[in-house]
């Protein structure tokens, strides 16, 4: 999941690759046998095991054997091998595993101590024969105490206590009757659990009684609805509703997954209106949530790092979530195609409210202005290449508005250079908000730019040939395109493609590439402008 085929390509990216080490790829059962048995050592040092077969196969062979102190395995190894120390427990979503979403990992991992590790290893290396010795030795507890044969005998000995409990006369009379057990944790989900033996048919609602899923299952068993989005869920189990959706007085968990700055601003809002409604405490996750943090409306919301873990009873995650085939109907985690919608309307739709403009602002410290005459900012960068004007057309506006009295400032991430303005980049978040705040208006694309000044209430001239009116905000916005192309961004079937700068579904590597943006004058714009 990290984009590597091989180790061989993971080693060489880390620059971890030496002539010592031998990558065998799926060795056959005798080769792997082979290995465990004339190998002198065996190391298995992580941060969670399960049982761990590979290391009591090794021990069994009699091979030095090196291991975190921690884990199922000890249910055999300890006492035996050669444990490292454990320094304690870290969250799991401290690590960065690809194939998880960070809450996908709520609970801990143990941390190795690395430089006992490396002790044990030298230790092993120049005391080998007295490692062997008591290796071997050990083996006979391994391959006794967990032979088939003793195995079996456990095996056979604890079922037949579970069956001469759960037929006992008073077991019978005072067994409990099972836990129904409801969560709604990236959508609704019933386990039922205990020692009757029975069966349930579990239906999932919606406030109209609309069955949504439905499915049958015994004790022990858990079944769920794959709608992630806010429904007012109705579980309804053998017939009988046992429970319906309040949300009042409970911990809600909102997280925005998307690092954008646009998504960011555009979402959070209605992270608020949520609580509000529902009467709850909500948790909000953001990648920047010193934007928010104690001010205005937000003051009420919890604000925590993306990743963390945190116990709540509902969860909510807000994105552009791509289907099976690379394609924006994912509508497990939304009910509308997202690309087709007001970008803000995503928030909504998954949080289960009224759509409607929404803008609290954003939290900076106000600093004095740049300069004493009247300015404009620019901001002629942007993410994509369908998204960008020509510099030609930058460079010409610029020109037109210094003439007629304007200061101009460019502001861009990376070193970005426009005529007969001011270049500002990679400056800090608080001197952006800044600059934007007294400036007298901003012309800009569909960008970050654009809704950081749409969030201070400013005037904004978007350049957007590529998307539909009102996919972005409205209010303080004047929207400069040309009814020229299909407006990709909001077709219906085609996939913004966020690795192909050239993407332009239409006339990609011809003299028309881009032609949404490009046909967008200078003089179009400087016409528009609230000079």
């Amino acid at each position: 999941m990290d984009g590597f085929k091989t180790t061989e390509e993971r080693l060489e990216h880390y620059s971890l690759l030496d002539e010592r080490i031998k990558i065998i790829n799926f060795p056959s059962r005798e080769d792997y046998i082979k290995y465990l048995k004339t190998g002198h050592v065996f190391l298995s040092c992580a941060r969670s095991e399960g049982w761990n077969l590979p290391l009591i196969e090794a021990m069994a062979c009699g091979t030095p054997s090196i291991y975190s102190n921690c884990s199922g395995q000890l249910e055999f190894a300890e006492g035996l091998g050669l444990p490292v120390n454990i320094l304690g427990e870290k969250p799991a979503s401290n690590f960065t595993y690809a194939r998880f979403k960070m809450s996908d990992l709520p609970g801990n991992y143990y941390e190795p101590d690395f430089d006992h590790l490396s002790y044990v290893m030298r230790n092993t290396y120049e005391n080998y024969e007295l490692k062997k010795t008591i290796a071997v030795e050990e083996s006979e507890i391994i391959r006794q105490k967990f032979s088939w044969s003793e195995i079996g005998k456990i095996g056979y000995e604890t079922s037949m206590n579970f069956y001469n409990k759960i037929n006992s006369p008073d077991y019978q009379k005072n067994i409990p009757d099972n836990k129904i057990s409801i969560t709604y944790l990236d959508g609704p989900k019933v386990e039922i659990t205990g020692e009757k033996p029975k069966e349930y048919l579990v239906e999932f609602l919606d406030e109209e009684n609309n069955i949504i899923h439905s499915s049958t299952i015994t004790t022990n068993m858990w079944t769920n609805c794959n709608r992630k989005y806010y429904v007012k869920w109705k579980i309804r189990i053998n017939g009988e509703i046992i429970e319906e959706l309040d949300l009042t007085n409970k911990k809600v968990l909102i997280s925005l997954e998307s690092k954008s700055v646009g998504d960011t601003l555009a979402w959070a809002p209605y992270a608020v209106e949520f609580s509000i409604k529902h009467k709850c405490e909500v948790i909000l996750s953001t990648f920047h949530n010193e934007w928010f943090e104690d001010f205005g409306p937000y003051k009420d919301i919890r604000f925590i790092k993306p990743g963390t873990s945190i116990s709540c009873d509902a969860v909510y995650r807000i994105g552009w979530f791509r289907d099976d085939n690379n394609g924006w109907q994912e509508f497990t985690k939304y009910p509308n195609q997202v690309n087709l919608i007001p970008l803000q309307k995503a928030s909504t739709d998954i949080l289960g409210l009224d759509f409607h403009e929404l803008n609290f602002g954003v939290k900076f410290t106000t600093q004095p202005k740049i300069t004493k005459n009247k300015y404009v900012v620019i901001g002629p960068q942007s993410t994509a290449g369908c998204k960008e004007w020509t510099i030609e057309n930058w460079n010409l506006l610029s020109e037109m508005i210094t003439k007629m009295g304007y200061e101009v400032f460019s502001l861009t991430s990376h070193k970005f250079s426009i005529k007969n303005a001011k270049n500002i980049h990679g400056r800090p978040w608080n001197d952006v908000f800044n600059l934007l705040y007294h400036s007298e208006f901003f012309i800009g694309l569909g960008s970050g730019l654009s809704w950081i000044n749409w969030a201070l209430n400013k005037k904004t001239i978007m350049i957007a040939g590529f998307s539909e009116e009102g996919h972005e905000f409205q209010n303080n916005l004047t929207k400069i395109t040309n009814d020229i192309c299909i407006k990709c961004w909001n077709d219906p079937v085609l996939v913004f493609d966020a690795g192909d700068w050239d993407w332009c579904p239409v006339y990609k590597n011809t003299e028309r590439q881009h032609i949404c943006q490009k046909s967008i004058t200078a003089l179009q714009v400087f016409n528009n402008l609230p000079l």
